[in-house]
């Protein structure tokens, strides 16, 4: 199976994209770890929003210009384990995405109403900083 991954990191606008691709036909789906610190406030039509109190972060997932429901988050569990330090682990909050052909992920720092929005292979998000537009060629 080949899989492909384009990354875009925006520091002005403060965003991350991330597009997984398959080949074939087959599905992908990824893991995303998030520091300790941060715990679950709100998973519904495909946005994770996680919190330490002050500050937040939207984990975004789309295809093909829709959202993606079904996210699993657990804490600790098989898969939410970070080592700071050699010998130790902590329970991280980890986020499990449903299966998809291709599959968008926008991680947005600091907010838990990003808005992000796409038409024709076009993804636009809002941030508090500003706005970031880019294309998606597999989308």
């Amino acid at each position: 199976m080949s899989r492909t991954r384009s990354v875009l990191v925006n520091h002005d606008e403060d965003v991350m994209a991330v597009l997984d691709g398959a080949g074939g036909g087959r599905k992908v789906r990824n893991i995303w770890r998030f520091d300790p610190s941060l715990k679950l406030v709100s998973n519904s039509g495909g946005k994770v929003v996680l919190a330490d109190g002050k500050f937040k972060v939207s984990l975004v997932q789309l295809s093909g210009c829709k959202p993606v429901g079904g996210q699993k988050v657990e804490r600790g569990g098989r898969l939410g384990w970070v080592s700071p330090s050699y010998m130790a682990k902590n329970p991280a909050t980890t986020v499990v995405s449903p299966a998809s052909t291709s599959l968008l992920t926008v991680i947005v720092p600091g907010t838990d109403q990003p808005k992000v929005s796409c038409a024709g292979g076009k993804v636009t998000v809002q941030t508090a900083d500003g706005a970031v537009g880019f294309k998606a060629s597999i989308f």
